[in-house]
């Protein structure tokens, strides 16, 4: 039976993939594909040959790329195989919904990918456990999850580790280990990164305000394509211009003051006076 399926689908080819063929092109290429997952299927039953894990991997991501539903199936059937990559990114299709499926199913794909020592099923595990997103926090497995990942190269585990020191989720703000991690991201080219670390210069998270350097890493985020980015450099850029026209007008009120002040003795605490009335309770800010 496999050698007479074995002839038909050669007659096949010949029939629609010879000279007389006037079909669509992408049509044709998907009838070439199917014949040669069937060829493959009959000569694997007769002679025992297997696609790798891989092969059903690349041949999902081929199908998922021409928006074939019949992608899931073999994506499934790649995990199945002991592809750890499959069985993350089948796992991580689920929770998105992009694949039928529910929270348990998506996080049992992903802890096998885990198992199988995935860099980035260790990664969205590892969030997972911040996020709360399959039901259950615990800091303790995030932070052991994204440290195996970033020493495993993954980058957005190295961001995240940099985000649990900036907010303190391992009980106390440790803002010189989160620059560290978020530079360290940043050099690799994570988006996420130099826009974190735009906010601590921002917001005075364990460093000096400092706008021209917040601004200098909220246009590297937007260089590298966060969505964030864009707006928040227009809003610093704002903030810069009028902190100098603020200490501009400061500073000729300051001296006019000053000078009229028949007690030259007082002339640092008028002026004191003066910064504090002009900027309003805003936190003094470096641009330097």
């Amino acid at each position: 039976m496999g050698i007479l399926q074995g002839m038909f689908w050669q007659w096949m080819r010949g029939k629609y993939f010879g000279r007389q063929s006037t079909g669509n092109h992408d049509c044709i290429e998907n009838a070439r594909a199917t014949y040669r997952e069937r060829c493959d299927m009959v000569f694997g039953k007769m002679f025992g040959k297997k696609k790798s894990p891989e092969e059903k991997l690349r041949r999902a991501m081929e199908l998922k790329a021409a928006g074939d539903t019949r992608y899931a199936d073999k994506l499934k059937d790649a995990a199945a195989s002991g592809s750890p990559e499959a069985n993350f990114l089948l796992g991580k299709a689920i929770d998105k919904g992009e694949i039928s499926g529910n929270k348990a199913q998506a996080k049992k794909y992903i802890e096998e990918a885990v198992r199988l020592n995935c860099p980035g099923a260790k990664t969205y595990l590892g969030y997972s456990y911040i996020s709360g997103q399959f039901g259950d926090n615990n800091i303790h497995k995030a932070h052991d999850l994204l440290q195996e990942a970033h020493q495993e190269g993954d980058n957005v585990a190295t961001n995240n580790l940099g985000f649990i020191h900036a907010k303190g989720l391992l009980g106390r703000s440790d803002p010189k280990e989160a620059l560290k991690y978020y530079e360290m991201s940043a050099e690799k080219g994570d988006a996420y990164a130099p826009f974190n670390i735009g906010v601590m210069y921002l917001k005075g998270e364990g460093l000096a305000v400092n706008l021209n350097r917040s601004l200098e890493w909220f246009q590297k985020a937007a260089n590298l394509g966060n969505p964030r980015a864009p707006e928040l450099v227009v809003v610093v850029k704002e903030q810069i211009k009028l902190h100098h026209e603020e200490a501009t007008i400061a500073g000729a009120i300051g001296r006019s003051f000053v000078s009229s002040l028949p007690n030259k003795g007082s002339a640092q605490q008028a002026l004191e006076q003066l910064e504090e009335i002009l900027t309003n309770e805003r936190v003094k800010v470096s641009v330097g």
